[in-house]
């Protein structure tokens, strides 16, 4: 099974999956600034760092920069949430989902 990971971890991610499954160092943060996160740079290399201990991403050596490709595809994330929430909302019940989205 997948591991969970941080809401911030998750930015990062779609960061990555919306450019095509791979993104440098350098465009990620581009990205955050776009979006007026004020993240810092040591923040941002600590979380791509547990992304990878997690299996999520794996990192390429482009000379000096880093470039970080996704092993894990957007559906892939979405359908292992939705499993978990089910799990731990209606206890596995796809049905109560149902029903509660019909209300």
């Amino acid at each position: 099974m997948m591991q969970q990971i941080s809401e911030s971890e998750a930015v990062l991610m779609k960061i990555i999956w919306d450019n095509g499954g791979c993104a440098l160092y350098s465009y990620i943060m581009e990205e955050l600034e776009k979006k007026e996160a004020g993240w810092k740079k040591n923040t941002v290399l600590t979380l791509l760092s547990r992304l990878v201990e997690k299996k999520f991403l794996k990192t390429n050596k482009i000379g000096r920069r880093n470039e970080y490709l996704a092993l894990v595809s957007e559906a892939e994330y979405q359908a292992m949430q939705t499993h978990h929430f089910v799990d731990r909302i209606y206890a596995g019940n796809v049905k109560g989902l149902v029903a509660t989205l019909l209300q």
